[in-house]
């Protein structure tokens, strides 16, 4: 990890002069300095999950401005394991193609009309299994 590297287009300048690409261990010291103005200080265990969530973005090929924003959200909404749910949402936030609720509602029931018509043993077992809880709920 660099405390002060160079940002360069293509990557980061490091301490010895070479030039590698923004990574997991450049996003989570961004993000905990970041939180460290706020005098949010973390735990090492709670660095790892950050730099997991921070690796499967960046090799997914998420900006880093994301992932490092991912990590900073991800602290401070308590929610540390949730790095690239967090990431994908402001992702498709930037995209502009968020679902609204009346969105979301629609393809729920879309969806559920489709299963209601599928013959799948699967699908047969859930939606008897949600009839069952459905009726123990009545009585």
């Amino acid at each position: 990890m660099e405390t002060h590297p160079e940002r360069i287009q293509n990557g980061i300048a490091r301490a010895d002069g070479s030039v590698t690409p923004f990574n997991a261990g450049d996003a989570v010291p961004a993000a905990v300095a970041l939180c460290r103005e706020s005098r949010i200080l973390l735990p090492p265990q709670i660095k790892a999950r950050l730099g997991k969530g921070a690796k499967a973005l960046l090799d997914s090929e998420y900006p880093p401005a994301i992932v490092v924003s991912a990590c900073v959200a991800a602290i401070r909404t308590g929610w540390y394991g949730s790095v690239e749910s967090i990431g994908l949402d402001m992702l498709v936030a930037q995209e502009g193609q968020r679902v609204t609720r009346t969105e979301y509602q629609q393809a729920l029931d879309q969806t559920s009309v489709r299963i209601q018509k599928f013959d799948s043993p699967v699908w047969k077992a859930l939606r008897d299994d949600a009839q069952r809880r459905a009726e123990r709920t009545k009585s």
